[in-house]
């Protein structure tokens, strides 16, 4: 069975779901009156020169904060582009960039003085991967000239999950994707002096279909839509016993999530227990939609088991798009990764069933 994606209305909220070949809610999205990926016409109300932040207002009056690149600086009242990158979590606004973008999963498309692609990450990924990119670049190039409105310089940013596909044709699938979605509500540069919302964004499904481009649309029953909203309710649960008696605390902040491991009655401990546990702590962060620093509190455990875990944590972390470093464990025994924010995390909105 491949991944499904599954839309039903609860609470008086549209609900994508992406379940997975064994029957689990893996990531879940909620209709939300600002988007991802959407672009606006916005005037500019402040500007903070310390952290490069502008506030601004969409055009039904709600207050985002807007990141300026280096260099950039704008005055009460001026006009600008901007794209929601984040949406609104705790008592922040949306974010935004200031600036015209296009984001899936694996690239990013934005406006550009200069063209051409950037390669994200190290050194020595950047070294691995050059000529596989340079292979593909004149195809990813052709993509990017049929985007309308975008203008005539786009920089292609590659995103770290880029070097994870073994396929480089899903790269260019998602590309084509992207560019055919943009080009069926922009025409052409006049609309980006429009006022007002340019470009829509992503809906929950469109979410999905990027984060599972092989996945099916698909419907069920309202009782199999309950036992989904019921493992949902036990995943957002702050003590979750798994099927093998194991034991996770969840204490999410304002800053980030602390998670406990605990052996309960499974008898494992050590490395085993650890090993055993890294499936779902992976799937609760994903599907939690959770930002920021992650503290894990592992059992304890010696240099080389570290090493083993930390090899296993690098592997498995590479289905989720989100997560932008894993600094490994801290001098306290915690290990630390950090989580980029896009969606609101999921117990801020959901509704107990």
């Amino acid at each position: 069975m491949t991944e499904r994606i599954l839309q039903t209305t609860a609470h008086q909220t549209t609900i994508t779901m992406l379940i997975n070949a064994e029957n689990q809610v893996i990531q879940c999205w909620p209709d939300t009156a600002v988007r991802l990926g959407s672009i606006h016409h916005v005037k500019f109300e402040k500007y903070n020169a310390a952290y490069r932040l502008a506030q601004a207002r969409l055009e039904n009056g709600e207050l985002i904060s807007v990141k300026l690149p280096y260099g950039q600086r704008v005055a009460s009242g001026q006009w600008g582009l901007v794209t929601i990158t984040a949406q609104p979590f705790e008592d922040k606004p949306a974010q935004a960039v200031a600036s015209v973008e296009l984001a899936g999963h694996y690239l990013v498309f934005r406006q550009s003085h200069k063209g051409g692609i950037s390669i994200r990450g190290s050194k020595k990924q950047h070294q691995q991967h050059t000529d596989r990119m340079e292979a593909i670049y004149p195809a990813l190039r052709q993509c990017a000239e049929k985007l309308a409105g975008f203008g005539a310089h786009i920089e292609i940013v590659l995103r770290r999950s880029a070097y994870r596909i073994d396929d480089v044709a899903a790269l260019l699938n998602e590309a084509e994707f992207l560019v055919q979605l943009v080009n069926r509500e922009v025409t052409g540069l006049d609309d980006f002096d429009k006022k007002g919302q340019i470009f829509s964004g992503f809906d929950g499904a469109l979410l999905a279909q990027l984060e599972a481009p092989n996945a099916l649309a698909a419907t069920t029953s309202p009782q199999m839509c309950d036992s989904y909203f019921d493992q949902i309710d036990r995943l957002l649960e702050t003590h979750i016993i798994l099927d093998n008696g194991a034991e996770l605390w969840v204490q999410p902040t304002r800053a980030g999530v602390m998670i406990d491991c605990d052996g309960g009655v499974s008898s494992l401990g050590g490395l085993a227990l650890s090993q055993s546990l890294l499936p779902h702590l992976f799937h609760l962060l994903r599907l939690r939609a959770r930002g920021g620093r992650i503290l894990i509190d592992f059992p304890i455990l010696n240099a080389s088991d570290r090493q083993k875990l930390s090899a296993e944590i690098e592997k498995i972390a590479q289905a989720d798009s989100k997560i932008t470093s894993l600094h490994g464990f801290t001098a306290s025994g915690l290990f630390e990764l950090v989580r980029r924010h896009s969606i609101t995390p999921l117990e801020q909105w959901w509704v107990n069933s």
